[in-house]
């Protein structure tokens, strides 16, 4: 290439850094490569439901540069992975009756939102120390399950109420991960297994829903630690994280309101209304807002409610009487890796303007 083709390229390059590659901000190779990308899945029938929008397909195309290639095979495997573990039923089908107790062990869960509305979220892994009880507990199949369960509601319940909350497009999260008490003892194969877990979900299955990562109390020995970990992250990812000590919370309270931050953490809320544990509370817009159809279908299902299913592609189906013998949720695939038999008696779809 000349130093005229060079400079264009570079020129080029600049170009592109002005668009943010979300909906209303697209260069014009960011569109094409979105609309290649709606034309590969209408060509090869990947699916028709309504979910994926253009805000979710350019998850995708983010993640891979909008290299085209590169976008529809992550696409084409995403897909094939949803129909190998059965996400369309995860709320009705996935056995996670373990899980309430890891969550004893290990504090973890959203609480609230940032300053700019988004989803906040804490993990201590230290609490789960050692991994070899935690594992006792829930296997990886079952804490694999679980957290495809936790962002299939994060995407479809949590986000759409933070974005009514906030008046604005929500569409990622603040995670702190507070690495209190980690030593080298703590990162032995299992545990770096169990860590695996969700980097390996997250950044294939549901790419670019972080906004930033901050990891608080990081000691010396994290150097060493992260060495190891950041191989498993992807450049993008890696651009997006922050290692702190333990002087961090004028970093944090910039991003989320002391009032909102664990006190375990150096925040001043401590949850008293709801048990006292800020970890397992779950409070946030999403207990007021609405979610998207699939958020407000998976709050019915959390809630104990039967009489819910996936809402089936390409549009919901009209109301059916519960008591249609006719009418049966096919049975899972997958025998003896988690999933549970639907429940009865038989299910009804919801209808256009049902409550949703």
């Amino acid at each position: 290439m000349g130093l005229f083709g060079k400079k264009k390229k570079k020129e080029e390059s600049k170009e592109e850094q002005k668009f943010t590659g979300k909906v209303g901000c697209l260069s014009e190779s960011q569109e094409d490569c979105l609309n290649q990308l709606k034309q590969h899945i209408a060509d090869n029938q990947l699916t028709t439901s309504d979910r994926y929008t253009d805000h979710y397909l350019l998850r995708f195309c983010r993640a891979r540069s909008f290299k085209v290639k590169e976008v529809k095979k992550m696409f084409e495997e995403f897909i094939k992975w949803r129909e190998e573990n059965e996400v369309e039923y995860a709320f009705l089908r996935y056995d996670l009756s373990n899980i309430p107790k890891v969550r004893e062990i290990h504090q973890a869960g959203y609480h609230g939102t940032d300053r700019e509305g988004r989803p906040f979220y804490i993990d201590r892994p230290c609490t789960a120390h050692p991994i070899e009880d935690l594992l006792k507990i829930a296997d990886i199949a079952e804490l694999s399950r679980n957290y495809i369960r936790d962002y299939e509601f994060l995407i479809h319940a949590k986000m759409p109420a933070c974005s009514a909350a906030a008046g604005k497009k929500i569409d990622s999260i603040l995670s702190v991960i507070d690495v209190k008490g980690i030593s080298m003892g703590m990162f032995k194969q299992k545990s770096r297994d169990t860590l695996n877990i969700p980097v390996g979900i997250t950044q294939n299955y549901y790419p670019e829903i972080m906004h930033k990562m901050i990891i608080i109390n990081a000691p010396l020995v994290f150097k060493a630690i992260w060495a190891v970990v950041k191989t498993f992250l992807a450049k993008e990812t890696l651009a997006k994280i922050q290692i702190i000590g333990t002087k961090y919370q004028d970093k944090l309270f910039e991003c989320v309101d002391p009032d909102n931050v664990p006190a375990a953490i150096g925040g001043n809320c401590t949850c008293a209304d709801r048990g006292g544990d800020c970890f397992r509370s779950d409070k946030g817009p999403w207990e007021i807002y609405r979610g998207d159809k699939y958020g407000e279908m998976y709050k019915r299902q959390m809630a104990g409610d039967p009489l819910t299913i996936p809402i089936p592609d390409p549009v919901p189906a009209p109301p059916i009487s519960i008591a249609d013998p006719s009418i049966q949720i096919p049975a899972p695939t997958s025998v003896g890796s988690g999933f549970v038999p639907a429940p009865s008696p038989a299910p009804v779809s919801m209808a256009p303007g049902a409550p949703q």
